[in-house]
């Protein structure tokens, strides 16, 4: 709960400077923080009231969430990585290429 917070006061704060990138990413940072917000309330409710069926809405949330990072992660090092999918003739091989 403490992260979303967090998260939402990130996306208060981005909305409040006039940078076009800070502005166009303040709704997706509110969002994560309220999806966040809302996983965490129902494991919170779940662990405090025992109740078994939102233990299981919480897990398999988290679950999804945990597959979405890394689905998104494994995107995007597909997309910024600058050397794969063509070669250039007459260039070596760049070991720099590899970093992000």
């Amino acid at each position: 709960m403490l992260l979303a917070v967090g998260v939402i006061g990130f996306g208060i704060w981005m909305s409040a400077h006039h940078d076009v990138c800070r502005k166009s990413l303040t709704l997706p940072v509110l969002g994560l923080g309220g999806v966040i917000f809302i996983v965490s309330i129902v494991g919170f409710l779940g662990a405090w009231k025992n109740n078994s069926i939102l233990l299981w809405i919480y897990l398999i949330m988290l679950c999804l969430i945990l597959v979405a990072i890394l689905v998104f992660t494994v995107l995007a090092f597909i997309v910024t990585n600058n050397s794969s999918g063509h070669s250039v003739n007459g260039q070596r091989y760049n070991h720099l290429s590899y970093c992000l």
